[in-house]
């Protein structure tokens, strides 16, 4: 089946080509998107916007009704659950690979966690209406795209469970901050110690303690709200065998596209 991309049609150069079993790390754009059928894509279109997304721009709130759902092409997103206790944790990081919007996909119309931007850019932006009505009700192939996507997220949260028990801090961080790379094509990931204590689950002191450990090993450095990866190879080394355990489960979703 002859496939185009959004780009094709919006003149964009971002969502330019489709993901290989190779990895989503070099591949620009929204990959979901850029799956879809020429079909799909003319039916679609009229109903997307390119939107930028700000640092720390709330995209939707736990208990709130889904107004929009997002596909990142080169912002970084971040699902947390809060606590009784007021504590804040993440349980997933969306970008290039994904969409934000797994509960709309799942027929609900109230968001089970918070969303919020991680690392700005930008992303195209439907309203969940349009969604339902041209997504789940009329494009077969793409929805079977997006529940392949929302299986694999959650064999990757439950990865990220069995993680967070099983290996150190400093293997944790790495982990993350190679997901994050491949998500936003970029060296430079601006994190607070604040968010990496979230993303961790543990208090700074914990954070910077382990963010040592992976510069005395030349991969990263990091200052004022920003970490630099800049030996990405030492990174992989640092990381546990969930870095390459998630990447299986995301490249998978783009294998044998059924769009």
């Amino acid at each position: 089946m002859e496939r185009t991309t959004l780009a094709d049609m919006a003149g964009e150069g971002a969502l330019s080509r489709r993901a290989s079993a190779a990895g989503i790390a070099d591949e620009p754009g929204n990959l979901l998107l850029a799956a879809l059928s020429t079909e799909s894509a003319q039916r679609l279109f009229p109903f997307l916007e390119t939107v930028r997304l700000k640092l720390r721009q709330v995209l939707v709130l736990t208990g709130d009704r889904i107004e929009d759902v997002y596909f990142p092409i080169d912002a970084l997103a971040s699902s947390v659950v809060q606590l009784e206790s007021g504590e804040t944790l993440e349980v997933g990081i969306i970008g290039k690979e994904g969409f934000v919007g797994v509960n709309a996909l799942l027929g609900e119309q109230i968001s089970t966690m918070t969303v919020f931007v991680q690392a700005p850019g930008s992303a195209v932006k439907m309203k969940r209406t349009d969604f339902e009505h041209y997504v789940l009700a009329s494009d077969s192939g793409f929805r079977r795209l997006l529940y392949r996507y929302a299986n694999a997220l959650l064999s990757i949260v439950a990865r990220g469970a069995a993680c967070n028990t099983a290996h150190s801090a400093s293997q944790r961080l790495a982990r993350w901050l190679l997901m994050a790379q491949d998500r936003i094509d970029s060296s430079t990931l601006p994190l607070t110690q604040e968010f990496l204590s979230i993303m961790l689950g543990v208090r700074r002191a914990t954070v910077t303690e382990a963010a040592q450990v992976l510069r005395e090993a030349g991969a990263i450095r990091n200052g004022t709200g920003r970490v630099e990866v800049v030996n990405r190879d030492r990174l992989i080394e640092a990381s546990c065998e969930c870095y390459g355990a998630m990447n299986t489960q995301t490249d998978a979703v783009f294998r044998d596209l059924p769009v």
